[in-house]
C-alpha cells in the first residue's frame, strides 16, 4: 500500500514552504559575509531532502475531513514540518546519535560542518514560530493555541524532553510502557500536535478536539513502532527499540491494535473520508 499521495495540497505546500525561505535569501545577501548564505542552503539541504512528509499529509487529510480550507492550515503544516526536520539535524550530529546518513543522502553536519548544522536547527525551530506569527496574526484565537500546542510539543514535555530521556537513560533495563514513553514525546508528540493543531483551525469543541489529540498520540505512537519492525535487527541489539523487547510478533500485534485504536477515535466524523483511513493502514505495511 502507497501513502495516499500525491495530494494537491502538498504540491502547493512545497512551493510556500520554498517561497517562505526564498524571500529570505535578499536580506542575507546584504553583507560580504557567506555565513548566511550558507546557513540557508543547510537549511534548505534538509528541509527539501525528500522524506515521506507524513505531518503535512496527515494535516492536509484531516483539514479535509473537517472542511478546512488547505490554504488555512499551510503554515501550521509548515511550522511543524520545520520543528520536524529541526530535531533531524540535531539528533544526527556527533554529540547526538552521531548519523552520517540520512535519507540516503549524507547528514547535514557532514556535508555543511557541525557548526552550521546546528544553527540550521537553531533557525528552523525559530521559523517554525514566524509561520504561526506570521499568518495567524488576524486570529489570535487560532495562533496563540496554535503556540501553546507545537512549544510543549517541541519542548521539556515533548520532544526535547524525549530526547533526553533517550540519552539519559539505561534502556536495557527499561520495561515496554517507559520506552513507550519516550517514544511518545520524542515521535508520538508532534504527530498528535498535527492533530491538535488542525482541530483547533476547524474551530472544533473541546470533546472533539481531545478526540482528535488522541488520535494523533496514537498514531504517533504506531508510526514510531513501525519504524521499530523496520529497523530492527536481531544481530544488533538495539534497546531503544522496543522490538528488541517484545519480539517481532508482539511489537506486529501492538501495531495494529494502536492502529484500530486510533481510527475509533475518528468516529465522531460523519464520514471519515477513505484517504485517511489509508493513512493510518499505510503505517501499517509501509517499507521504509
Amino acid at each position: 500500500m502507497h501513502l495516499p499521495t500525491p495530494l494537491p495540497q502538498l504540491e502547493s505546500f512545497e512551493r510556500f514552504l520554498h517561497k517562505h525561505f526564498a524571500e529570505i535569501l535578499p536580506q542575507t545577501q546584504r553583507t560580504p559575509s557567506q555565513g548566511h548564505s550558507k546557513l540557508l542552503e543547510s537549511i534548505c539541504y534538509s528541509l527539501f531532502s525528500g522524506g515521506k512528509r507524513f505531518r503535512p499529509s496527515l494535516g492536509f487529510l484531516l483539514s479535509e475531513a473537517l472542511d478546512v480550507p488547505s490554504v488555512n492550515a499551510q503554515a501550521w503544516l509548515a511550522a511543524i514540518e520545520c520543528i520536524h526536520t529541526y530535531s533531524l539535524i540535531h539528533d544526527d550530529l556527533p554529540s547526538m546519535d552521531n548519523d552520517s546518513q540520512r535519507r540516503g543522502k549524507p547528514t547535514n553536519h557532514i556535508v555543511y560542518g557541525e557548526t552550521t548544522a546546528l544553527l540550521a536547527g537553531d533557525a528552523l525551530l525559530t521559523e517554525a514560530f514566524t509561520f504561526i506569527s506570521q499568518y495567524y496574526s488576524n486570529h489570535p484565537e487560532i495562533g496563540l493555541p496554535l503556540v501553546q500546542i507545537l512549544s510543549k510539543a517541541a519542548g521539556i514535555e515533548g520532544m526535547v524532553g524525549g530526547q533526553a530521556l533517550d540519552l539519559a537513560s539505561d534502556l536495557k533495563h527499561l520495561n515496554r510502557e517507559s520506552i513507550q514513553w519516550i517514544q511518545q514525546l520524542k515521535t508520538g508528540a508532534l504527530i498528535q500536535a498535527v492533530a491538535e493543531g488542525i482541530a483547533v483551525i476547524a474551530r472544533l469543541p473541546q470533546e472533539q478536539r481531545q478526540q482528535l489529540k488522541e488520535f494523533g498520540a496514537l498514531l504517533g505512537l504506531a508510526f514510531q513502532l513501525k519504524d521499530d519492525l523496520l529497523d530492527y535487527d536481531p544481530s544488533n541489539e538495539d534497546y531503544k527499540n522496543i522490538t528488541s523487547h517484545l519480539g517481532l510478533s508482539e511489537t506486529q500485534k501492538l501495531l495494529e491494535e494502536l492502529s484500530q485504536k486510533a481510527q475509533q477515535k475518528l468516529q465522531f466524523l460523519t464520514q471519515p473520508p477513505e484517504t485517511l483511513k489509508k493513512l493510518v493502514l499505510y503505517n501499517i505495511s509501509r517499507s521504509h
